[in-house]
């Protein structure tokens, strides 16, 4: 796999805040749906009279089984990610004012730094 530049792969290890945010987010709904899904497909196999306007009970009850489990599996990846964040080595540290992607630019040659800087790109050294 072509990166654009060297550190990319390396920088793309890390998830990512909205990734994070995202996982946060889908563990509060996956948990709430496997919860309600279980529970009506309960009803539905229990109590099929108590949910009203089903024409087959069994099968809906199966199918709210099939959507809990594909839920369940939607929550475990959030946890996954979440456990995957905390566990991974932290990132590093970068100089205030610069982001993760402007601190490598080894690739650019020796004078890169010196060119940003005196387009007014970056800031001034010393």
């Amino acid at each position: 796999m072509a990166t654009a530049y060297p550190g990319a792969r390396a920088a793309a290890a890390f998830p990512s805040p909205r990734c994070l945010a995202c996982a946060n987010c889908c563990v509060v709904f996956a948990t709430s749906g496997v919860l309600f899904l279980s529970f009506i497909g309960f009803l539905l196999h229990r109590q099929p009279l108590y949910v009203l306007g089903v024409d087959e009970p069994a099968k809906a009850s199966e199918k709210c089984y099939e959507a809990a489990q594909y839920y369940f599996f939607i929550l475990l990846l959030s946890i996954a990610t979440l456990a995957y964040d905390r566990c991974r080595p932290k990132r590093p540290e970068v100089e205030s004012g610069q982001s993760l992607l402007a601190a490598d630019t080894d690739f650019l040659g020796p004078g890169a730094h010196d060119e940003r800087v005196r387009r007014g790109g970056g800031p001034a050294a010393g």
